[in-house]
């Protein structure tokens, strides 16, 4: 088990800020398999992700499929966990609910994982284009954790006993959330205050454990694999330090721009994230193309992309972090784009400028969300003050629930 800090302590840290106050909740294995997505119309203008293959005419060279599946596979497993109602419990035990678990987390064809799987999901209440996982990508979240992926086995702060790696924590998050949901079979679980807990994932010390893993792997996966690999400079070949002369075999792109758009990919953003303000990219999806339908490719924001979004509405002070990386991402895509070969020093360094200026603004959303949910921990403890006769507050019960999962989104997020 990880309780490593109790909920009710965490949220009695007083942080405030002046850019973020509480909103309501909203809420294959190769890399880059298929061709690139779209036509290749233009060339990253008027704040649109495209750029036209220099190798195939008429082709694009943009690709992130792998991307943009780890994130459609996390909203499938947490659409399914979210669904599990005691019906649907019935007679599971932990290791059946495990594998459960891991079907999703872990989609390749040695567990089960097939193109052929239905989409279950919808893009904020629109169907999608696709279908099917294959229509999308078919790729591991599991692999590309960091330990497992980049060999790096330093362990996971916060959780545990301090010497848990990644893939560990993912572990013990799935051995405890499917403890949670056994337990419920023949118990059920009450808040302090004797009320049944109506979320299957919230047990009765105050843990989400599916927010906890949703936020987890937004840093153990997308940040991670974007700002340690694709984006690194540390190693020949890798990164920015990829070659940019020939094609990739059978691809029309070279391996650097391939490196930038799988970062950009984990990033989150639709294609026209730059042509519309932080309020159509926090509602998450625009229908671009007006078929009634979201293509999950290029017209959905998901990730760091929207959560940064949803702070920039949120700003008192006007903070613009989500167009910032965005725009960083864009530039620095465009760069490559015009350097049809070895990119000069200079070039070099000028692309390495642009990806700080991506991950500072990229880092600083996840901060602020961070706050976010620190406020609306705050928010929760306050408003049961009168109630508990101290003359502060609204004097409304304690939400057991919202506490738990405000609190495991900060906790999963740190």
């Amino acid at each position: 088990m990880l309780r490593q800090i109790a909920p009710p302590l965490l949220a009695s840290l007083v942080w405030t800020t002046t850019a973020c106050q509480p909103l309501p909740t909203s809420e294959g294995e190769g890399e880059g398999e298929g061709e690139g997505e779209g036509e290749g119309e233009g060339e990253g203008e008027d704040g649109h992700y495209a750029f036209a293959s220099r190798f195939v005419a008429g082709e694009s060279s943009v690709a992130y499929t792998g991307q943009a599946a780890r994130h459609l596979l996390l909203r499938e497993l947490l659409a399914d966990i979210d669904g599990l109602d005691d019906d649907a419990l019935a007679g599971q035990t932990t290791t059946q609910l495990v594998a459960r678990f891991a079907f999703f987390f872990d989609f390749k064809a040695d567990n089960g994982g097939t193109p052929d799987e239905p989409i279950a999901v919808t893009a904020f209440g629109a169907p999608l284009l696709q279908t099917t996982v294959g229509e999308v990508g078919v790729a591991s979240l599991r692999d590309k954790l960091r330990d497992l992926d980049l060999g790096d086995p330093s362990p996971v702060l916060g959780f545990g006993d301090g010497t848990r790696t990644p893939s560990a924590v993912i572990d013990d998050v799935f051995g405890a959330l499917a403890s949670t949901l056994v337990t419920r079979q023949s118990t059920t679980p009450l808040t302090p205050d004797g009320a049944p807990i109506a979320v299957p994932s919230v047990d009765v010390d105050g843990h989400d454990w599916a927010r906890i893993l949703e936020h987890f792997v937004q840093g153990s996966v997308f940040v991670s694999q974007a700002s340690d690999d694709y984006l690194d400079d540390d190693a020949t070949g890798k990164g920015l330090l990829s070659d940019h002369v020939v094609a990739v075999d059978g691809k029309p792109y070279t391996a650097l721009e391939h490196a930038w758009d799988e970062a950009f990919g984990y990033f989150g953003a639709a294609r026209r994230y730059g042509t519309r303000d932080a309020d159509d990219n926090a509602e998450g999806f625009i229908d671009d193309d007006g078929d009634g339908r979201a293509d999950w490719l290029t017209e959905v924001c998901y990730g760091v992309a929207r959560d940064a979004a949803l702070r920039d509405v949120d700003s008192v002070t006007g903070t613009n972090l989500g167009r910032a990386s965005f725009d960083a991402l864009l530039q620095g895509r465009a760069l490559i784009a015009a350097t049809p070969g070895p990119l000069s020093p200079a070039d070099l360094d000028a692309l390495r400028a642009l990806r700080d200026v991506a991950e500072e603004s990229w880092e600083r959303a996840a901060a602020a969300t961070l706050v976010h949910h620190t406020n609306t921990l705050l928010a929760l403890v306050d408003s049961v003050g009168a109630a508990d006769g101290d003359g502060a507050g609204d004097g409304a019960p304690h939400d057991f629930v919202a506490h738990a999962t405000a609190w495991s989104r900060l906790y999963g997020g740190v």
